[in-house]
């Protein structure tokens, strides 16, 4: 697969449009300070924030950060107190000059600290510190502090329980009406955990007669109990992830494997790939058009896959007999006298033909089920491989879970495209200059994107 080269495409005009677009390229200064019951602590400079946001397996944003404080500052008031500190982290929109932006606005968040000791230094001093008052250690040297940073509202939300009765209610409702009311009711320094939930349509539409949550349910685990334990929601799997989106801590409920959602969604991506010796630098990497976020992107891909080999295994599709034709009638009545019915007995499914005409369907472990989208789901996700990407001078916070995506690329000289969906993002924060003084940063982002197996690829890296 040949990386795009865009002076012979018709994508051109697409690109220079974002990289020469009027809008001001902004960057962040990241300034915080430490807290605890009793003291307030300026930090120095932060050397680098982690984000991973891993869509199909997490709940929630993992955030690792690397700072410094003053000798004294922490042997004094942060070390004491580290089981119980938390942290501020103010974003100022600056200029590539680090000159301030009129009217910008700034972004404010606090975490709870999780002081990681096996990934600091063994602090050996810290008897000897005792003999030190803190303005002479202040004087001696400078620390680096090593923390992973969790969610205020994720950390609330993840002992939240609650359970309940429902009677004709679909799914959809019964999700608005647990995840949703429930998280509302947990407060945050006086505010709502979250502000929104998002729930993208689910497969399973019907109403459903009678469904009971046991009480003493996590809210974290109704989207899969429902899924998995009842009649299911989605035919390609399900997520649940609290992110900050719009400026608003928002609850997603979303398929995960559906690769095909691109025509559906208004709010999507494009990624036009283009190679890194044509643009070694380029501020302006992206453009929000009409709900439409278009990235550059100036970095080397992979493509992965396993091949057929998972889906030779586990098979192409599956066999399980339907509950419901065990209430009705699962025959057919004719003049010898009644006859079994495969087509109201069973869901017999495959998601596509093999190649070789040599189709697999084994029987499912539950083999008499109402539930036929939670194997629906095992299918899809055996049809998928995962494209990775690189995103500079990125804003991780425009990608939202489950968020399509389309991306174009050049085979045998003919421009390609394929749509899937955004499951992972990694985002590396740094700051662009060394020494104390604060200055910008930079965010890069590492973007996974889960395609249809082969879609036309050539297998290795591209």
């Amino acid at each position: 697969m040949a990386i795009l080269d865009i002076n012979n495409t018709s994508l051109k005009k697409d690109v220079n449009k974002i990289i020469n677009s009027p809008d001001k390229v902004i960057f962040y200064s990241w300034e915080a300070r430490v807290h605890n019951k009793k003291y307030n602590l300026n930090i120095l400079k932060i050397k680098n924030f982690d984000l991973v946001r891993n869509y199909l397996r997490n709940i929630g944003d993992h955030m690792h950060i690397e700072f410094i404080l003053a000798a004294g500052d922490f042997y004094k008031y942060f070390f004491p107190y580290k089981e119980n500190s938390y942290i501020t982290i103010t974003q100022k929109p600056r200029t590539f000059t680090n000159l301030p932006i009129k009217n910008a606005k700034e972004i404010k968040a606090t975490y709870k600290l999780v002081y990681l000791e096996k990934e600091n230094t063994p602090l050996n001093f810290i008897e000897a510190s005792e003999r030190f008052n803190k303005t002479a250690l202040d004087l001696m040297d400078f620390i680096t502090v090593k923390c992973q940073l969790l969610d205020l509202s994720l950390e609330a939300l993840r002992i939240l329980y609650t359970g309940g009765t429902f009677e004709n209610k679909t799914y959809k409702e019964i999700l608005y009406n647990t995840v949703g009311s429930d998280s509302l009711k947990v407060k945050i320094n006086g505010k709502p955990s979250i502000e929104a939930i998002d729930i993208s349509d689910p497969d399973n539409t019907e109403n459903q007669t009678m469904t009971i949550i046991p009480d003493g349910t996590p809210i974290i685990s109704i989207p899969t109990y429902l899924q998995e334990h009842k009649k299911g929601i989605y035919n390609s799997g399900i997520g649940m992830y609290l992110q900050n989106f719009n400026s608003k801590k928002t609850w997603f409920v979303y398929p995960l494997y559906n690769t095909s959602i691109y025509k559906k969604r208004s709010y999507k991506s494009i990624f036009y790939v283009v190679p890194p010796q044509h643009f070694p630098w380029v501020e302006k990497t992206y453009l929000l058009e009409n709900k439409v976020l278009k990235i550059v992107c100036v970095a080397d891909k992979r493509y992965i896959s396993d091949g057929h080999s998972r889906i030779m295994d586990t098979g192409n599709g599956f066999r399980m007999s339907a509950a419901y034709s065990y209430m009705k009638k699962p025959v057919v009545m004719k003049k010898t006298g009644p006859v079994g019915s495969r087509s109201r007995m069973n869901y017999e499914v495959s998601n596509k033909d093999a190649l070789n005409g040599l189709n697999y369907g084994p029987m499912v472990e539950d083999e008499i089920s109402d539930n036929p989208y939670s194997e629906y789901s095992k299918i899809t996700s055996r049809y998928t491989d995962i494209i990775h990407l690189v995103w500079n001078n990125s804003d991780p916070d425009l990608i939202h879970p489950g968020m399509p995506a389309k991306f174009f690329y050049l085979k045998h000289d003919k421009l390609v495209s394929i749509t899937g969906v955004i499951i992972n993002t990694q985002t590396s924060v740094e700051m662009a200059n060394s020494g104390l003084l604060i200055g910008i940063y930079y965010s890069n982002t590492a973007i996974s994107v889960l395609v249809d197996k082969g879609n036309s690829l050539d297998i290795g890296e591209w």
